[in-house]
């Protein structure tokens, strides 16, 4: 398989419908007949982003197709299909529909499952991408805090425990007003006009919260004084795994962040095994703050290319 002329426009595959509310019952049928393990395959997550990466799919002899356009150029990548069709077929037809239309033919964020099973190895080369890589955690650890390991976080928790008087309430219809508030002077306080991918989040959170009640997620917030100063977004990715797919809170009230952490996963995600707390995207500041809840294990992604 030969790349296009990098002379030549790459644009999105033909035949390939740009994602809406409205396909979340197909896109649903699709992504909940497995047991997903990375973070990025839900349907709330495509939602999220999909005016940022231009989020399109397509179905191709009963596999699901998706493709989004890379943010350090103008091609667009595809995930690794889904469905009960030959999905060793189905990424090569992906991969040629990429090439056709004049982008680089890569498939990225797939999982070992995928690269081991489903993946012709005489074809194409996979790489894993450590940063990606998806955090997760034993979700009784996140609750409970407990032993030596987690001494700093406890510590940290129960100041912040002590030293306010806070409500924590399941997300609903009549509070989604207050933390488009709350996620706007967060905006704020962290300048996303400067920032493209806080811009980008800041959009993609409003979205979510707008459309709160028609999406799978489920919220929890944080109220001090009637003002709601922390919040987290996040559903099940799998039966046993939950995934977070935002965590806010006001930087300025020490333990917050860590309050916030603690009661969504107790209160809000009680019953599930593990966390998936997604990736670090090769932030050094991030990669410290994911490191020391001690994750249980990663969840490796690797991206995916033709051998010539």
């Amino acid at each position: 398989m030969s790349v296009k002329s990098t002379s030549e426009k790459p644009g999105l595959p033909p035949n390939f419908n740009k994602l809406t509310l409205s396909d979340k019952d197909l896109i649903n049928g699709f992504l909940k007949a497995e047991k997903q393990v990375v973070s990025e395959f839900t349907f709330t997550n495509l939602f999220m982003w999909r005016n940022h990466y231009q989020t399109a799919w397509r179905v191709l002899n009963d596999c699901l197709l998706i493709v989004l356009r890379s943010l350090d150029n103008e091609n667009f990548y595809g995930f690794p299909p889904f469905g009960k069709g030959n999905r060793q077929q189905a990424a090569h037809d992906l991969m040629t529909e990429l090439e056709k239309s004049g982008n680089q033919p890569r498939i990225l964020r797939a999982d070992r499952e995928f690269v081991e099973n489903c993946l012709d190895l005489e074809r194409y080369a996979a790489e894993p991408d450590p940063d990606q890589a998806d955090y997760v955690y034993l979700a009784e650890e996140l609750a409970q805090l407990r032993g030596r390991r987690f001494h700093k976080k406890k510590n940290l928790v129960n100041k912040f425990y002590r030293s306010n008087e806070y409500e924590y309430l399941e997300l609903n219809q009549d509070i989604v007003s207050q933390v488009l508030e709350m996620q706007e002077k967060w905006c704020d306080l962290r300048h996303c006009e400067l920032d493209p991918g806080l811009l980008h989040e800041d959009q993609g959170i409003g979205d979510l919260l707008e459309n709160y009640g028609k999406l799978d997620c489920k919220g929890g917030v944080i109220r001090i004084k009637g003002r709601v100063q922390a919040f987290s977004l996040g559903e099940l990715l799998n039966p046993t795994t939950a995934v977070i797919h935002v965590e806010k809170a006001n930087p300025e009230i020490t333990g917050l962040y860590a309050a916030m952490n603690q009661l969504f996963v107790a209160r809000s995600m009680s019953g599930v095994e593990f966390v998936n707390r997604e990736q670090d995207l090769g932030r050094e500041s991030l990669r410290k703050a994911k490191k020391s809840y001690n994750p249980h294990h990663m969840v490796e992604k690797f991206d995916i290319r033709p051998l010539d």
